[in-house]
């Protein structure tokens, strides 16, 4: 099923999408044209690299190189500690305290949504 790609910023170099949650970064095993990658190329946007992925049933801001030279010099970045990444949660129900840590694994829950407490401890 193909999402609406929402074309945030670009320059020469890289182009950053709003990804939808559901929709995935890369092809699939048997590619059906629903990808990021995949409807970009459609739309004209070749051969573009993938910088820093969100898996599929996350959704959010990613980033795509245009050509190799910009994937490395920005996946070099992404991996330094100056890099600064943020990640915010929709949570269903108020939390018990206003800030906190989570110590346990999040994984798949029903409808397609994260749960934390999946599986074995962190």
């Amino acid at each position: 099923m193909a999402h609406a790609i929402n074309i945030v910023a670009s320059t020469p170099n890289w182009i950053a999408v709003n990804k939808r949650r559901g929709c995935p970064a890369v092809p699939l095993r048997v590619p059906d044209g629903s990808s990021v990658l995949e409807q970009l190329s459609a739309a004209g946007f070749d051969d573009l690299r993938t910088v820093g992925r969100l898996d599929r049933p996350v959704g959010g801001l990613m980033l795509l190189a245009t050509n190799a030279a910009s994937q490395r010099q920005l996946t070099a970045a992404w991996h330094e500690p100056a890099t600064i990444k943020e990640y915010t949660a929709r949570v269903l129900a108020p939390p018990p305290q206003e800030s906190g840590t989570i110590d346990r694994p999040i994984g798949s829950g029903r409808k397609g949504l994260m749960r934390v407490g999946i599986g074995k401890p962190a």
